[in-house]
């Protein structure tokens, strides 16, 4: 197997919205940056598919608006789990964030008098919500075309990283990948390591995220030593195409059921208004709402509800232009998908959107070795047990930036490392032995393929580690994991190269998904209580003594870890 060596200042793993901003604040600083991506920078992951909400305090719309109502809104959202230091980061940093889009090119909607426009989500106190045009797609243009003109800033797609590289005195320097681009292993000398390669949402089956986001930059900082902190919280998105037709699509319930934009309704299959009228609420409260009625029998044939637009005024072309405008997509790419707003009932049921989990950061980002930082939803101690609309893209701007700066401030102390020293032979020859294990030929049939292990996996987090859990659930999904982990050693890889080869990248990701599977399985378990999107019907109350985190760490188990406050 032929390797290639790369040496720069801050290494960035990742290429959505974190991560670009990261090489950007890094270059900013003065820093030579190397982004590394497993799909294509700008259009892999999660950052171009989201819809155009992002959140600053402007006060534009003169609704008395201002950092500590945001900061409030936040942490009330969180249910007590965010650390409140990173959501006050987050509300203080904001403005100068969108005006950082705005100088690279991203183009937001507008009031007459030419400032930014702002609508109310639900769980906000303001309007604070503004409308990005063409969504998480433009965002990632304006960010990729800042990127580009940066000369001290090299990008390299298709480049899965397998492990960090820590030298004795637990320092990480460096990352070790394959290239299936070129058909290599790479070794990447770093001062400083940002991860920044998005959730874990991929695990499940019904879910709008696409399938790549496996939670690889999780595992990674799991085996160099940092703590990962409330796996258990996964967010669920109350409206995903469940039926043959659009399934996986996600339609913005925030706008679609609010009386003054598409005027729609929420109903169970007898027709009857589960709002009855009121402000759609933020998301937590809406999975209640629908599993309340698919668990009394009114649930639809998938197990859903419905989206009723057919009583709505607008007319299909008002509705287009809407869809346009708070989606950030025409309405004949949802029609291309199998819905079609105008035309009767859809029927949506809640679906994995967002890992609100992660690796527990500080306010520099740092993520517990030196030389490691993280940000963006990779991240962990943000959103609580509950994300606000519009926090994910302010997230990946907020943080981005300081894991950015302040990588490349520490990496302007840090001495370079010797590419053949001790740590990086090992880290090679580990690679070498894991790649080597997964091409042997299975002695035991049956043999089995990633995919179907995948597959496998996907089914056994949605059914026991859903939106309804229990004791006796997660210890079956414990069980049927381990039984997973067993059949991983029977795969059989076909393609015996390196370059695209997809069975491979697969299996790689399986390991990850297996061992991650583990860990949030755990970590449901030992949360006896419900709180967010976090439900135990075994412990249905909300707890004051469970108004902590969880935390995983390797070689340590699991604990509780307190939240900080401000």
């Amino acid at each position: 197997m032929e390797w290639q060596r790369i040496r720069t200042d801050v290494l960035v793993v990742g290429g959505g919205g974190a991560g670009v901003r990261a090489a950007i604040a890094a270059d900013d600083a003065g820093a030579s940056v190397l982004l590394l991506c497993k799909g294509i920078a700008g259009k892999s992951g999660a950052s171009k598919m989201a819809y155009p909400a992002i959140n600053a305090a402007f006060n534009n719309m003169n609704d008395g608006d201002c950092k500590e109502r945001y900061f409030e809104d936040f942490v009330i959202g969180g249910h007590g789990l965010c650390d409140e230091d990173l959501a006050l980061t987050v509300a203080e940093s904001m403005p100068d964030r969108i005006h950082d889009l705005e100088h690279y090119g991203v183009r937001f909607e507008k009031n007459e008098d030419g400032s930014l426009a702002q609508i109310q989500h639900p769980g906000h106190t303001c309007a604070r919500t503004l409308i990005m045009k063409d969504g998480g797609a433009g965002m990632m243009r304006g960010l990729c075309g800042e990127m580009k003109k940066r000369k001290r800033i090299s990008v390299m797609e298709d480049v899965m990283v397998l492990s960090l590289i820590t030298d004795d005195k637990e320092h990480i320097i460096g990352a070790a990948a394959i290239d299936s681009r070129h058909g290599c292993g790479t070794v990447i000398c770093a001062k400083a390591v940002i991860l920044a390669g998005g959730g874990y949402e991929a695990m499940w089956q019904h879910t709008d995220v696409s399938a790549d986001v496996t939670g690889d930059t999780l595992m990674l900082a799991y085996d160099a030593g940092a703590p990962l902190i409330d796996l258990e919280m996964i967010l669920y998105y109350p409206f995903v195409g469940c039926s043959e037709k659009g399934r996986g699509v996600m339609l913005q319930y925030e706008s679609l059921v609010h009386p003054q934009r598409f005027c729609g309704k929420m109903t169970d299959a007898a027709g009857t208004d589960l709002l009855g009228g009121i402000l759609p609420p933020p998301r937590d409260e809406m999975l209640r709402i629908i599993e309340k009625a698919v668990n009394e029998g009114h649930g639809g044939p998938n197990g859903g509800v419905f989206l009723d637009l057919s009583e709505s005024p607008l007319k299909a072309e008002e509705m287009d232009k809407l869809a346009k405008l708070y989606f950030g997509i025409p309405s004949e790419n949802l029609r291309l998908q199998g819905i079609d707003l105008s035309c009767g009932k859809v029927e949506v049921k809640p679906g994995l959107h967002y890992s609100l989990g992660g690796i527990r950061i500080h306010a520099e980002c740092a993520a517990g070795p030196k030389g490691l930082f993280a940000c963006g939803e990779c991240t962990g101690n943000l959103h609580g047990s509950n994300r606000l609309s519009g926090n994910a893209l302010a997230e990946t701007q907020a943080f981005g930036f300081i894991a950015g700066r302040n990588a490349a401030e520490y990496a302007a102390t840090t001495k370079e490392i010797a590419e053949d020293s001790e740590a990086v032979r090992i880290a090679v020859r580990n690679i070498e032995e894991t790649i080597e294990n997964m091409y042997k030929t299975a002695p035991i049939t049956p043999v089995f393929t990633p995919a179907m292990l995948k597959n496998e996996l996907r089914s056994v987090m949605e059914e026991y580690i859903g939106s309804k859990r229990n004791a006796i659930g997660l210890s079956t999904a414990v069980t049927k994991i381990a039984e997973i982990h067993e059949k991983a050693k029977r795969i059989h890889i076909a393609d015996r190269g390196l370059v695209c080869n997809k069975q491979l990248t697969d299996a790689l990701e399986l390991r990850n998904m297996i061992r991650l599977a583990e860990l949030i399985a755990e970590s449901a378990l030992f949360r006896k209580e419900t709180r967010g999107h976090h439900i135990r019907t075994d412990f249905p109350e909300t707890l004051h003594e469970w108004e902590c985190h969880t935390c995983v760490q390797k070689d340590r188990g699991i604990g509780r870890e307190p939240v900080t406050k401000v």
